[in-house]
């Protein structure tokens, strides 16, 4: 088979998953994006394009099972075929698009890997158009014997149609190797992602600057050379991570809010986000205020990109799913990015998510409210001298969320949120298995929490009598199809 029947191979064999499988199993978020079936991780190449949200995702089409999302990490973190316990599979990009961030048309896999030029894995990077209007896809590529501390190369695919279903791998792959940095070797180079500033284009990817624990963790920057992004120049080291030693620097992103840049990493634990600005003939960036994306280790690799309406959306992997069936992963609720005047980065679910909302209720003062299925969205605005606690109750587990004293507290986690009007704001998104809780608009936790398949009991208490809480019913159903080709 060529590539192309290998690449619809497996998008019929994940089809197959998902309708003897993964639609089956009850404890699956409804409304969180996911794909079809088998495991799915990192928005990569997250895009808009003539009208539609391109979701661009991490897939292995094999296997659901936790770490298949890297095909070739053993045990003892060897990248080997020669190691008994391998992964013998690949990884790919899944792909869907949407008008409203909600219902979701799931297209077929972007591109198989190109095997015979040692690559079996497909891993994250960001889809643009270049100077001349065509998509391009920049990526990480790894094969079975170039592992990612040292074997990575940045690979391209071209796309040909309006749709974004056709891909082809460029002829002159590699377009970037670790010897663009000249006698400076790179270890963990990977994740590419461009952003634009007065008519130029530039590129980060994340890496190392030694082998052993003890490296600098950075971010490298690198500027177009010409119009079809076949071709950059290494302007240097970026940005230099600032606290303990990580394993590497992940998944960098730079977006541009409210006049300042923005540096989003995923350093191997909560993901953190860096505000400043860019010398740019330097190549360097100068943070002056930094804070978390999200406060736990569910939330992952984000990727974000402007629409058609301006607006800076961002999409992140949900992972750490126990016990699942046919599929493994979701993506968290999407948010919009901006920054404050003091430079703390604040997120808004889309307006788009309204549509959602089948039935409302109101939770004063120890309301109880039973819902048949466990997809809502609450809602609570206080002063900040009063108290809140929330509860949701189900079999025999209990989710509580409580703010008091300027504290919030999400499960078991506590968290200080800062407050950009002097009011408190909680926004809880409730998903089956998968909660999104927004605390003043400035910190963000994602869980994975037990599986509620049936009903619930959600119960809201607060201090002052006349502190109202919003609970929305959501319907989640009937958000998901599959692009049939005309």
């Amino acid at each position: 088979m060529d590539l192309q029947e290998k690449r619809m191979e497996a998008t019929r064999k994940v089809r197959y998953m998902a309708e003897t499988l993964a639609d089956l199993d009850e404890t699956r978020p409804k409304y969180h994006f996911h794909g079809p079936a088998q495991w799915g991780d990192d928005p990569s190449g997250f895009a808009f394009y003539k009208g539609y949200y391109h979701m661009m995702y991490g897939s292995n089409p094999d296997s659901y099972k936790v770490g298949s999302g890297m095909p070739y990490r053993t045990p003892n973190n060897r990248w080997s075929p020669e190691e008994p316990e391998y992964f013998d599979s690949v990884a790919l990009w899944g792909h869907a698009r949407s008008k409203d961030m909600i219902h979701w048309e799931h297209m077929p896999y972007v591109c198989y890997p190109d095997i015979e030029n040692d690559e079996y894995f497909i891993w994250w990077g960001c889809t643009q158009v270049n100077d001349q209007g065509v998509p391009v896809i920049i990526y990480t590529s790894l094969g079975r014997r170039r592992g990612p501390a040292e074997g990575a190369q940045q690979r391209m695919l071209i796309g040909g149609d309006d749709d974004l279903l056709n891909w082809v791998h460029y002829e002159n792959n590699p377009i970037m190797t670790n010897d663009i940095h000249g006698e400076q070797f790179i270890y963990q180079w990977r994740d590419p992602f461009i952003f634009r500033s007065e008519g130029k284009a530039y590129m980060v990817l994340g890496g190392k600057l030694g082998e052993e624990e003890g490296g600098d963790c950075v971010v490298l920057l690198y500027e177009a050379e010409n119009g079809e992004f076949t071709k950059w120049k290494y302007k240097g080291i970026f940005f230099k991570y600032p606290e303990d030693v990580r394993k590497s620097m992940e998944c960098p992103l730079v977006a541009r809010l409210n006049n300042k840049w923005v540096l989003i990493v995923s350093p191997h634990g909560p993901v953190e986000y860096f505000a400043g600005d860019i010398d740019f003939s330097a190549g360097e960036f100068h943070w002056e205020t930094k804070g978390f994306v999200d406060r736990g280790r569910a939330f992952y690799a984000p990727n974000l990109v402007y629409d058609d309406k301006g607006r800076c959306i961002m999409f992140a992997a949900v992972e750490g799913f126990k016990d699942t069936k046919g599929w493994n992963g979701v993506q968290c609720v999407p948010r919009e990015l901006s920054l404050s005047e003091d430079g703390v980065l604040i997120q808004k679910v889309p307006k788009e998510y309204e549509a959602l909302k089948a039935k409302e209720y109101i939770l004063r003062n120890g309301t109880e409210v039973e819902l048949d299925k466990a997809t809502f969205e609450i809602k609570a605005q206080l002063n900040v001298d009063e108290e809140l606690e929330i509860s949701i109750e189900y079999g025999e587990n209990k989710v509580s969320c409580w703010y008091k004293n300027g504290i919030f507290c999400i499960g078991e986690k506590e968290i200080q949120a800062k407050s950009l009007d002097g009011k408190v704001k909680l926004q809880l998104y409730f998903d089956i298995s998968a909660m999104d809780t927004l605390m003043n608009e400035t910190e963000s936790l994602v869980l994975i929490v037990p599986p509620c398949t049936g009903s619930c009991k959600v119960t809201g208490k607060a201090l002052n009598s006349n502190t109202v809480v919003w609970l929305w019913q959501y319907d989640g159903e009937n958000l998901f199809s599959y692009y049939e080709d005309k």
